[in-house]
């Protein structure tokens, strides 16, 4: 240990300077021009947001805390910020809701985007689903999204792809009654024929 440092669990102090350390870096808050993001405020809400330098490769601060287990990571890409989050060896990409399209133009109903969280893991390109305020609980009943196999399944039900021509037909039997970027038409099962299940575009920012 160094001259001048208490530690206990991973936590320092400078005795001689009277300065908190976590794993021998400064504490600090966030920058007061990202205190205000949108993206942090649906994750965090008024939290105050204590942090130090991020070990994660390609991002710049580590909160002070964790969320369920989740440690957070905080970066930046082409001066957007982005949030990670690392749980149980897995490091999972928040993806902002935008990315999933607009009102007439979707990737994902509205029921799946409203009041979620998106949490890409990066390693398996595996996208699951989390609803308000379960966002840092991972179910078997949140939708789950697979980039690799080009499915969205969450148990044994399939998102159908509200680009394919089965969705069109059952948005122009239901669009008397719902909006198409509000219902969740599913099939049976996961897979299936006439490329009708999801199979969604959206931009992934280069992740």
């Amino acid at each position: 240990m160094q001259a001048g440092y208490h530690q206990t669990s991973g936590t320092q102090i400078n005795i001689l300077e009277g300065h908190l350390l976590i794993d021998w870096q400064p504490l600090g808050k966030l920058p007061a021009v990202h205190r205000e993001s949108v993206v942090l405020g649906q994750l965090f809400g008024s939290q105050t947001l204590l942090t130090y330098p991020s070990s994660l490769r390609g991002m710049t601060y580590t909160l002070a805390f964790t969320m369920n287990g989740h440690q957070i990571h905080i970066g930046f890409r082409e001066n957007a910020l982005i949030v990670r989050a690392c749980v149980r060896g897995t490091v999972l990409e928040l993806i902002p809701r935008d990315k999933f399209g607009g009102a007439r133009n979707f990737d994902l109903p509205g029921s799946l985007i409203e009041h979620c969280v998106h949490w890409l893991d990066l390693n398996t390109r595996i996208l699951e689903v989390r609803q308000e305020p379960d966002i840092w609980i991972s179910k078997p009943s949140n939708w789950v999204l697979d980039f690799k196999s080009r499915t969205a399944h969450r148990r044994k039900s399939a998102l159908i792809d509200p680009h394919s021509p089965p969705f069109q037909r059952i948005a122009r039997v239901s669009d008397r009654f719902e909006y198409p970027g509000r219902g969740v038409y599913g099939g049976g099962g996961v897979g299936g024929d006439e490329g009708g299940f999801w199979g969604g575009e959206f931009s992934e920012g280069g992740i």
